[in-house]
């Protein structure tokens, strides 16, 4: 699981899809990381939101070091409704905790999830995430109204490499 997140917890601004505040983080190296990551991905993993708008960004961006990974390598996109998806090779799958699994057992390397705040939490809670990696900007997105509301979480997660991501109280 790849993220860019507020301290708070927020994914995204006020609207869905302002991203904004990721270039106060984003740089070579940060880049530079994500091609690497890209490189040992059978299968990268999104919710229904979070791949409509990677589709509209990756299937037309040029000259960026991500644009061939992300085009060529195989994506799964969760979603009960989305009727078809036309962004290279992409399979729909409607139970996302049923059938990862299943998925994962098909390949011999990483399977990641960038974004996709809803379906991250629905994997972590069914002990299906094993390695979370956020770059958290120090910002309060939530306490200013600034964060779209179903970006923002209500709770933390505990990660390790031992073991799956478990929820923990905020303080």
């Amino acid at each position: 699981m790849w993220n860019v997140i507020s301290l708070d917890g927020c994914f995204e601004g006020k609207k869905p899809w302002d991203l904004d505040f990721h270039q106060t983080v984003w740089g070579k190296e940060l880049q530079d990381h994500s091609v690497e990551q890209l490189k040992t991905a059978d299968m990268i993993i999104f919710g229904s939101k979070t791949y409509k708008g990677m589709a509209d960004y990756w299937s037309t961006a040029k000259g960026e070091p991500e644009t061939s990974y992300m085009n060529r390598t195989p994506k799964i996109v969760c979603s009960t409704t989305l009727k078809s998806a036309e962004w290279g090779d992409t399979t729909i799958v409607r139970d996302a905790v049923a059938e990862i699994p299943k998925l994962k057992q098909q390949g011999g390397g990483n399977m990641f999830i960038f974004g996709s705040g809803i379906l991250s939490e629905s994997l972590m809670k069914a002990g299906l995430s094993t390695n979370t990696a956020c770059v958290s900007r120090r910002c309060s997105w939530a306490t200013a109204g600034a964060c779209s509301t179903k970006a923002c979480r209500t709770r933390s997660w505990s990660c390790s490499k031992s073991g799956p991501c478990k929820p923990t109280a905020l303080s």
